[in-house]
């Protein structure tokens, strides 16, 4: 039962997703002047610990300028990386990521607590994150 609720909200979720980026696609994609080098390298800071390869920075720059991906597709692709999933996060540490890769600052109290308690009853990671890009 409770697999078929989160099976339901994901999907729930992704359909929303999905109209927002057919509807408003210039309103999720990032443009030239608003600091996408700097977000790009946030992400491999805080996901891969580690300054970015040159040739990465301007492949993911160059993509979300072009409209190529989103900046959720981008979080997704260095949080979900073989790189730090290498990294055998435990739910604190991943926690902590989140909010530094999306909010650029450590976790408030209240929703550190909201989310360990949906990661520690069971919910993915995938549910996470879904929830911080939205």
């Amino acid at each position: 039962m409770l697999k078929r609720k989160k099976v339901k909200i994901i999907s729930t979720v992704f359909i929303i997703i999905s109209l927002i980026l057919f509807a408003f696609p210039s309103a999720i994609f990032a443009d030239g002047g608003s600091g996408v080098e700097g977000f790009v390298t946030r992400l491999y800071n805080t996901c891969l610990d580690r300054e970015p390869d040159p040739d990465g920075l301007e492949n993911w720059v160059n993509n979300l300028v072009t409209g190529r991906v989103t900046g959720g597709t981008a979080a997704y692709g260095f949080i979900f990386s073989d790189e730090l999933i290498n990294r055998n996060l435990n739910n604190d540490e991943f926690l902590t990521v989140m909010y530094k890769a999306f909010f650029d600052r450590s976790p408030d109290p209240g929703g550190y607590e909201n989310w360990m308690g949906l990661l520690n009853s069971g919910s993915s990671r995938e549910f996470v994150f879904s929830n911080f890009v939205n």
